[in-house]
């Protein structure tokens, strides 16, 4: 959801900049964005467009939540990939009960190599949780955004 939501953000930077319309759905633009490999790619273009989109509307001081709800995605963004990207092992321990593990796929490891993280369920909840809170936080800016942009014509040609 937070790559759907940063999706969202750009499809609005670039509409109003191309139309200087209040419709926020610009097909071509959640294409393009989509098509950037690369999450830390994706968030310094959208973080451009930003800027570009926040001076010319008059927007400054959207400029801080901004930056910090996309920090913050860019800082989960490692262990977003973790969790997408890892496979649940179950090992038994010495209390003979079986643990559930979230560790590096073996495509990621290489030939030998032991797994660089091994998370356990609490783990990937607190992740999880953090997300959420991400998304929310994107989320909100989106709304807060869109409903500037209802109230005021854009300030350019």
């Amino acid at each position: 959801m937070v790559e759907f939501t940063l999706s969202q953000l750009f499809s609005t930077f670039m509409n109003r900049h191309a139309t200087g319309a209040v419709s926020f759905h610009s097909y071509p633009a959640l294409e393009a964005y989509a098509a950037i490999i690369g999450f830390k790619t994706r968030t310094s273009v959208l973080r451009k467009a930003a800027g570009v989109f926040f001076r010319l509307n008059g927007f400054d001081d959207l400029q801080p939540p901004f930056k910090s709800a996309v920090d913050r995605a860019d800082n989960f963004s490692p262990r977003r990939n973790d969790i997408a990207h890892g496979i649940v092992l179950r090992r038994e321990e010495n209390d003979k009960n079986l643990r559930f593990f979230l560790e590096t796929s073996f495509e990621s490891r290489g030939t030998g190599h032991k797994a660089t993280y091994s998370l356990t369920s609490r783990e990937v909840g607190y992740f999880t949780d953090r997300f959420v809170e991400c998304q929310d936080e994107l989320q909100e800016l989106v709304y807060t955004i869109r409903a500037r942009c209802r109230a005021s014509p854009p300030k350019y040609e």
